[in-house]
């Protein structure tokens, strides 16, 4: 048996299905958050694109940290970022205001308009997810039945057996 073979269904059949556990975690703790969480209005406050390279080249990057803040019942301000894909705030720049939904009593877990996984993030989630565990699942099958009969066919009785001439 091939390693490469054994890496590749190892990640599609092993590997995947923890990454989409992972996925799906976080997306039931921010529906749950958005749904029974406290909300308020926020302010952006700043918006820093990362960049990432080797030294040699930089590259902005996909990830975006927002800075934000919002006030609690009692008035207190938090000030709280979050790290996301930079197209979750397009148009959003100081001063705009956003939803921010918290628990009240633990208010230092936030998570601004747009933030975390969401529903059509998850949905694309799994959609490639099981692609890539259909493929690895092929994979396997495909790879045990190698040089076993096709499926469903019988070889002929003994009776029936003639020599091969050549």
């Amino acid at each position: 048996m091939k390693v490469e073979f054994v890496l590749f269904e190892l990640f599609t059949l092993g590997g995947v299905p923890l990454l989409m556990a992972w996925v799906w975690r976080r997306y039931r703790r921010n529906a749950k958050l958005r749904a029974r969480g406290a909300h308020a209005r926020g302010t952006v406050l700043r918006k820093e694109h990362l960049r990432h390279g080797d030294g040699f080249e930089e590259h902005e990057s996909t990830r975006c940290i927002l800075h934000y803040s919002f006030s609690l019942p009692d008035g207190t301000v938090l000030q709280h970022t979050y790290e996301d894909h930079f197209m979750a705030w397009t148009g959003m720049s100081p001063g705009s205001q956003i939803d921010v939904a918290y628990w009240p009593e633990a208010p230092r877990h936030s998570l601004p308009e747009n933030g975390g996984v969401n529903g059509p993030l998850f949905s694309a989630c799994s959609a490639l997810a099981l692609i890539m565990m259909c493929a690895g699942l092929y994979g396997l099958v495909d790879h045990l039945w190698e040089g076993a009969p096709p499926p469903f066919v019988r070889p002929p009785p003994e009776s029936q057996m003639r020599p091969l001439q050549q």
